[in-house]
């Protein structure tokens, strides 16, 4: 929640270290890219309405400190503009700039969409994802010399182990799902408003606004396991997970491992990227068949196919 929580770092360098830690230039988040336009009364409302569905939420989930991210962090961007930006953007790999509609960006600090691509409801729905991304924890660590050496944002880790060049990223799949799962369930809570400012009669009786279908349904299936292994209901299982997304909290992923074996969180890892020779189609494809499995034998065999021995 622009809150960057430091761990490895003494009370004096504390100060330095969160500074370090941002990895984001934050003036440059709030800066208009060259042939930005001025927002619209419109585009004024939509981050209006998103900081109100946020804090609604927040506060539900018990957590007192609300968000207030800022007009200039959300960039609506021409369709010409956008692509020439995230062009010059580092995805996750495999990612292509030109087909993604919208993108948080950690080095910036702020949410980019194409205006000129999708519906109004559309482009709601793409940049409250990107809003849960900025209202997300920020945990950054820190090694023997003082560098950053690991940061992450909601789930999705960022380790570099010497604090130099050369990032790996893990949990990101997993960090998307978690974060479309929280968006879809956010605006389901506020839709009749939406669909009354910002929805087409196509989009009322047939709405076909969120991504992830494959990352959601595997953060379903461990959601109704652990659920089932602790007795506990669905809504509790899926509450901490949500409410990890905010707070940084990540102790209840041991109770994956509790239950789908010491693989799991390693094969969580990989979701949503290449595993090795195999493409992420093939990877995701193998990780779905792991957590649907009740075998333990059948989940171990598909572990050493992906991970190896």
């Amino acid at each position: 929640m622009e809150k960057i929580q430091i761990a490895g770092a003494s009370p004096e360098e504390k100060t330095r270290t969160e500074r370090g830690a941002q990895n984001y230039d934050e003036e440059g988040g709030l800066k208009q890219i060259e042939g930005e336009s001025e927002k619209t009364g419109r585009e004024r409302w939509i981050i209006e309405k998103i900081n109100e569905y946020l804090n609604k939420e927040l506060s539900l989930l018990g957590i007192k400190e609300g968000v207030a991210l800022p007009q200039e962090n959300f960039h609506f961007l021409s369709q010409e503009v956008y692509k020439k930006f995230a062009a010059s953007q580092k995805f996750a790999e495999g990612i292509n700039a030109e087909n993604i509609p919208a993108f948080y960006s950690s080095d910036y600090g702020a949410a980019y969409i194409n205006k000129d691509q999708g519906t109004d409801l559309q482009r709601f729905v793409r940049l409250f994802h990107e809003a849960v991304h900025k209202a997300s924890a920020v945990v950054a660590h820190t090694n023997l010399d003082k560098k950053i050496s690991r940061r992450r944002l909601g789930y999705r880790i960022t380790r570099n182990p010497n604090g130099g060049e050369g990032d790996a990223i893990r949990l990101y799949g997993f960090n998307e799902a978690v974060t479309e799962t929280a968006t879809r369930e956010i605006l389901s809570k506020h839709r009749n408003e939406l669909e009354g400012t910002l929805a087409t009669d196509e989009e009322k009786s047939d709405p076909k606004l969120f991504t992830y279908d494959t990352e959601r349904y595997i953060i379903d299936l461990i959601i109704q396991k652990i659920a089932e292994a602790d007795g506990e209901g669905r809504e509790i299982v899926w509450n901490r997970i949500k409410r990890g997304l905010f707070t940084g909290e990540m102790m209840h992923l041991r109770q994956v491992e509790k239950i789908f074996g010491r693989k799991s969180l390693k094969m969580l890892s990989l979701l949503g990227t290449s595993g090795g020779k195999l493409s992420r189609k093939e990877t995701t494809k193998k990780i779905t068949a792991y957590f649907e499995a009740d075998d333990t034998n059948m989940r171990q065999q598909i572990a050493e196919d992906l991970l190896g021995a």
